[in-house]
Parts: structure tokens; C-alpha cells; sequence
């Protein structure tokens, strides 16, 4: 006798139905649990080394040590990191970890400016800058710390009366007593620059000590 058409696919369909609902109950009789199939992650390591060493290695924003560090068991993909250390500008970079392989990362650091040559070079303290050349606190800006300064801009000194200004830039003594108000040791305020020796936080006025 000939089959009817799509008869054999038919009794295949109905045997596997079959042989999946026998399996079900036999799993639901004995307990046994059957678990799907997971994939183990790839994993790989990041060696990071810094010039000069010491510096604190941060990856992905979150991960610290010091450097030389070793990040282990790192999942194979990009990755961020970055390396700081006082004194010197953050290094970034952004490497690629592959399975069972260690990638290698190697920060060069460069020193930041003192906090006397940020101002020189930004171009919004030519008042300031020229202030501390008279009063010859431009070369106690340049080394030691850390010492904040309450940095007023050109837009600040131009608050003052004209006839005030030019007589405390006529006046060493007096200038150096204003300059000294603004500048304190340590970190005593918000960085808006960060230097080698301190920060610059950036005022809109100049403030004066109160027997000036």
C-alpha cells in the first residue's frame, strides 16, 4: 500500500512529541532537573606599568591598585584605564583583553605646570601674573606647596576703581599684603585647576584683607 503524502513526516512529528513528553515525565518522576548549557566567559589579564611608578591604576572606573598592577580574570573585550598620581596629568587609555592572554599597558606621566606658569600661560590672569612678578611671590608659586590661590581674573581687577588699582600696583607692600589673603596653604577650596604644587580656584573679585 502507498503512503499518503506527508504521512511519513507526519508519524516523524508525532514520534518526537512523543519521545519529549516520555522524557518530561520521567525527569518529573526521578527529581532530576535538567539545567541548560553555559558557556564559560573568556578571561584575560592587564598588566599596567607607569613612569614613574606608584601611581594609582584604575580600571574601568572602578578597580584601583598601584602600578605595576595586575588585573586578573578580566572578561575579553575593551577595557578603559587610567593611571593618576599627584603632580602629574591623568593618563588614559583604552585596551583591548583577549582570552587567556595578558595585554599590557604602559603610562608615560607628564609633570603638570606649577601653579605660577598655569597662570602665565592661560591668558586670563595678566593682572595677577603681574602682580606677583612685583611682589617676587611669582618664585614662592613655583615651588613648595601645596598652597591654594584664590585666582581673581583680569574681569575682576577691572572691578576695582581704577584710582585703587593703580595704587596697589604702585604700592609692593600693600600688594603683596592683598596677594598673601589669596593665597593659603594647602588644599582649601574647589580645584578648577589642578597644578604641580597646589590649585587655582578662579574668583570674579578680588578680595581684600579686611585692614586694607
Amino acid at each position: 500500500m502507498t503512503e499518503k503524502k506527508g504521512y511519513s513526516w507526519y508519524r516523524i512529528v508525532i514520534t518526537g512529541l512523543c519521545a519529549v513528553l516520555l522524557l518530561t515525565a520521567a525527569t518529573s518522576a526521578t527529581g532530576i532537573t535538567v539545567k541548560p548549557f553555559k558557556t564559560t566567559p573568556l578571561l584575560g589579564n592587564i598588566q599596567v606599568n607607569s613612569v614613574p611608578s606608584g601611581s594609582t591604576a584604575i580600571l574601568d572606573g572602578a578597580k584601583k591598585a598601584t602600578t605595576p598592577a595586575l588585573f586578573t580574570n578580566v572578561l575579553a573585550g575593551s577595557h578603559a584605564v587610567q593611571v593618576k598620581q599627584t603632580g602629574y596629568k591623568d593618563f588614559s587609555a583604552g585596551v583591548q583583553v583577549s582570552g587567556g592572554k595578558t595585554s599590557v599597558v604602559t603610562a608615560t606621566l607628564t609633570s603638570k605646570p606649577d601653579i605660577y606658569d598655569t597662570l602665565l600661560t592661560d591668558g586670563r590672569f595678566t593682572t595677577l601674573v603681574k602682580a606677583l612678578q612685583l611682589t617676587k611671590l611669582d618664585t614662592t608659586l613655583q615651588s613648595g606647596g601645596p598652597y591654594t590661590i584664590f585666582a581673581p581674573t583680569d574681569a575682576a581687577f577691572r572691578k576695582l576703581p581704577a584710582a585703587t588699582l593703580n595704587a596697589l600696583m604702585s604700592n609692593p607692600t600693600q600688594l603683596k599684603k592683598v596677594l598673601q589673603y589669596n593665597i593659603v596653604p594647602g588644599y582649601a577650596a574647589v580645584a578648577d585647576i589642578k597644578c604641580s604644587n597646589g590649585i587655582i580656584h578662579i574668583t570674579d573679585t578680588v578680595q581684600m584683607p579686611p585692614k586694607i
